[in-house]
């Protein structure tokens, strides 16, 4: 052979290997964008799906959950009429669509179908390219994950789908423009490649790999509320175990450590990682001296399991058809759909969450295949990818670090104060918009002094994933104190205020038939003293009257009398009956009862919202503001303090012990 010949031929092989690399980071940049956009859109379908429909509605909830995600996997059924490239073209570009009309279209019904299509778009875009390229679903649902978890910590948890304005529009944008961009550089297969069983069976985990990152390793609010770190440090550790997460995923995708196509040393290293990540988590929820080396360790190990897991391990001696890889995929995403509904239905019961990692673990097991053929090829630059995006992910958890500035409260209030209770649904109005702005310039047009809030979210799914506690303080400048009702920690009442909050006691209450109910009992100073603040929500059932009843006698119980007190909440109870009679023979006064109007509060034209006192405190006036930006009414009332004596001063505290308070 010639030396022009040997020249061309090595010219040739470059440009083989220059587009394969060209068409490997396009299709990483079509999955990760795809991902991205899927998230996003999956908060919104699964909120709107429980206000729209009514969470009362379980049987059509699952249904609707349960037939979306069922779309989400037949794409093999089309396979059968058209090809590869055609579902590839056609879901991206529906997916693209959909995902801006949902930017912009801010009706809650269009907006929970918007969501739907999304989804199922991403499904069949999903299934598709793991029947044809593998490899880049493989790492690019790593990559996406990253970038969702990147846009939230810029935007302190607000998803983009719930926010109007320049910022939103353009991160929505960027990520449609590069979806396409990608799209148009892809290579995209017109022929499916066959799939081992071992390979097919890795598809369970793609659901339940999804509610692992929704409910743990991507939960911005659990890691603040379990760690008890601030925003800018629960970033950082989410973050770090992230962007080491796609980084190890990147560099066995690249196939840089030929040790491991030796099967032995292969096996051991998967088991390590499992091993890693049931000792993180666990660690994470029951070792506090290493619960954020164990979140930040259990998220990377996930991570790089799941794209070792979606990895085609190569041994075409078993082959199994794209039906069965359509079932396992399938039935990978209704697991993900009954975990969080049994994990939600059971007020984010921690069984659940263990019970995605279990699920996902027995996938990894399921899906390890009894050969690895041969190692990896080299020479694509996902890893250089990997490591630019995990850099910048804690690069923007750096900057929340440097930016960040604590909501300051004043250094006294009274003796006049304005206090004010609000049920506000977690910021979704009376006719099932979410807005939480809308909520923040309710409370603020009233300028309150203490404001006690019920159905609280701090990331939860199906109330939009937003820290509703961290936002809410942030754009009212006001300190909080938390009080989770739900086993997670993440749903339940807050204590905002302008004046120092110098203690906080939680007490669960032993019985319930709905969500789990408790009562927040705070400290605040005025000028004449401190004040107790009892924060509630007790059980909605009409017909849980004796249940709400022995709520209150607990609250009772453990308030012990301590004075000045303001009991406030939603009592889901009307005027005279036995919760209400009790409270008054304790020693609250009702300052509702000198409402003119009666002062409904909620939608069905009740007073069932409270705010009572002791006697020492003095009622000025009281209104109830004539808006819906929830299914309940605020109540707003100025009340005078009187100074604290020997002979009001009652016994001083209202529990022994003082334990969660978030000092800003």
């Amino acid at each position: 052979m010639s030396a022009q010949s040997v020249s061309r031929l090595g010219d040739e092989q470059s440009l083989v290997q220059q587009t394969a690399s060209v068409t490997t980071l396009a299709g990483l940049a079509l999955v990760a964008t795809a991902t991205v956009l899927m998230l996003q859109s999956m908060r919104v379908f699964v909120s709107y799906l429980v206000f729209v429909v009514d969470q009362s509605n379980r049987t059509s909830l699952a249904g609707i959950a349960i037939s979306v995600f069922l779309l989400s996997g037949i794409a093999w059924i089309a396979m059968r009429f058209t090809g590869p490239r055609e579902i590839v073209l056609g879901s991206t570009v529906l997916l693209a669509l959909t995902r801006i009309a949902l930017q912009y279209w801010q009706a809650p019904g269009a907006r929970l179908w918007l969501g739907a299509a999304v989804i199922v778009c991403w499904g069949w875009l999903a299934f598709t390219l793991l029947v044809t390229r593998r490899e880049v679903v493989a790492l690019g649902i790593g990559l996406g994950l990253a970038v969702d978890l990147g846009v939230r910590v810029a935007f302190r948890t607000v998803d983009t789908p719930w926010m109007p304005g320049f910022a939103a529009y353009l991160v929505t944008w960027s990520l449609v423009v590069l979806l396409l961009l990608a799209l148009l550089q892809f290579h995209i297969p017109r022929q499916q490649r066959g799939a081992t069983r071992s390979s097919s069976l890795a598809l369970l985990a793609v659901g339940p790999a999804f509610v692992i990152f929704n409910l743990l390793s991507g939960n911005l609010g659990l890691a603040q509320s379990h760690l008890g770190l601030d925003f800018p440090g629960a970033s950082v550790v989410l973050s770090f175990g992230m962007a080491a997460g796609i980084l190890g995923a990147a560099i066995r995708c690249s196939g840089e450590i030929s040790i491991l196509a030796n099967f032995r040393w292969w096996l051991a290293w998967r088991a390590a990682l499992i091993v890693v990540t049931v000792a993180g988590f666990w660690w994470f929820w029951n070792g506090p001296a290493l619960a954020t080396l164990g979140l930040i360790l259990a998220t990377a190990s996930s991570v790089i399991l799941f794209a070792e897991l979606m990895l085609d391990d190569r041994d075409r001696s078993d082959q199994g058809s794209t039906v069965w890889s359509a079932v396992c995929f399938s039935i990978g995403l209704l697991l993900e759909v009954g975990l969080l509904f049994g994990y939600y239905t059971f007020s984010g019961s921690p069984g659940f969450m263990a019970g995605a990692v279990g699920v996902f673990l027995i996938a990894v097991i399921a899906g390890t295949p009894r050969v690895v053929s041969r190692p990896r090829e080299r020479g694509v630059p996902v890893v250089v990818v990997a490591g630019v995006v995990g850099g910048l992910l804690i690069l923007i958890a750096g900057w929340q670090v440097w930016s960040w500035t604590d909501a300051a409260a004043t250094s006294t209030i009274g003796p006049d104060i304005t206090v004010m209770t609000y049920n506000i649904q977690s910021g979704f109005s009376v006719d099932n918009h979410f807005d939480l702005e809308r909520t923040a310039q309710v409370i603020a047009a009233q300028h309150p002094d203490i404001v006690v809030l019920q159905e609280v979210s701090r990331g939860w799914l199906v109330t939009s994933g937003v820290d509703e506690v961290l936002w809410l303080s942030q754009r009212l400048n006001m300190s909080y104190a938390f009080g989770a009702n739900s086993d997670d920690g993440l749903w339940g009442n807050v204590v905002l205020s302008r004046a120092p909050i110098d203690s906080v006691q939680k007490v669960q209450y032993n019985i319930t038939e709905n969500l789990k109910r408790s009562v927040l009992q705070v400290h605040v100073t005025t000028q004449t003293g401190g004040v107790w603040v009892l924060a509630t929500h007790l059980d909605d059932p009409r017909d849980a009257n004796q249940i709400r009843l022995e709520q209150a006698n607990e609250l009772i119980a453990s308030w012990n009398h301590a004075t000045p007190t303001l009991l406030m909440g939603d009592m889901n109870s009307d005027p005279g009956d036995a919760v209400i009679t009790d409270f008054q023979s304790s020693g609250f006064v009702d300052f509702g009862h000198f409402l003119a109007d009666g002062g409904a509060t909620s939608q069905d034209n009740r007073r069932i919202d409270y705010i009572f006192g002791t006697r020492d405190i003095l009622l000025k006036s009281i209104q109830v503001p004539q808006v819906w930006t929830s299914d309940h009414r605020p109540v707003v009332a100025q009340v005078s303090i009187l100074p604290v004596s020997a002979d009001n001063a009652g016994s001083g505290s209202v529990a022994d012990a003082s334990t969660g308070v978030r000092r800003k």
